[in-house]
């Protein structure tokens, strides 16, 4: 049966299939949640940076408001299937993007210096 899903699951009750039993995967869970500690991480020196200076004009409107309408979303998703890794780091890393683009959509327009 090529292509089946017999091929790679075996059947359960009910016709659902079920993952086959592996020890090997127990390291998964850290190996997820280490990545959503590491990715949500990597924005506190941004949103650190940009609330110490109020210094917004490098940064792009268009991909902090995609970023946070993202995130906002996956932590809705997060919620609805109960999964407290995925929700952590998306709800920590709306917050982050959020203030910066609070910060960003009331900064002021930075004027040049004169010369």
């Amino acid at each position: 049966m090529a292509g089946s899903s017999y091929f790679f699951y075996r059947p359960a009750p009910l016709g659902r299939p079920v993952p086959p039993k592996c020890t090997c995967m127990t390291f998964v869970p850290y190996l997820g949640a280490l990545a959503a500690l590491l990715t949500t991480a990597a924005y506190i020196p941004q949103a650190y940076k940009t609330i110490k200076t109020r210094s917004t004009s490098s940064l792009s409107l268009p991909t902090y408001l995609l970023l946070f309408i993202g995130t906002c979303l996956w932590t809705a998703y997060a919620l609805y299937i109960g999964n407290v890794a995925v929700l952590l780091a998306n709800a920590v890393t709306a917050l982050l993007s959020g203030i910066i683009l609070g910060i960003k959509l009331t900064a002021k327009p930075e004027v040049p210096a004169a010369e």
